[in-house]
């Protein structure tokens, strides 16, 4: 039964790199946008406050909570104690057949 699954974490891998990307993009212009960002190509532009400050939340505050939101998710992930131990003992018995 031993089925190699190097496969299916490529696959899963690859998503979740996109995804990240995706939300960058998505997160980058919204902040932009938002914030009166002044976009003028070949021309030297001062930025108004507004936007000098998203962009100094876009690089602090948005990874910040990204990682608050990723601690959460894996302590409350339901693998501990009783269930931790179940799947140990089925993963046992897998590998003994």
């Amino acid at each position: 039964m031993g089925a190699r699954r190097e496969g299916m974490y490529f696959g899963i891998n690859g998503f979740m790199v996109r995804f990240g990307v995706t939300l960058q993009g998505l997160t980058t212009s919204a902040v932009l946008l938002t914030s009166g960002y002044v976009s003028s190509p070949g021309a030297e532009v001062v930025q108004p406050a507004s936007a000098v400050l998203g962009i100094r939340a876009m690089i602090t505050l948005v990874p910040f909570l990204a990682s608050m939101l990723a601690i959460w998710g894996l302590q409350h992930y339901p693998l501990h104690s009783g269930k931790l131990q179940a799947v140990r003992v089925k993963t046992k018995k897998l590998r003994a057949t």
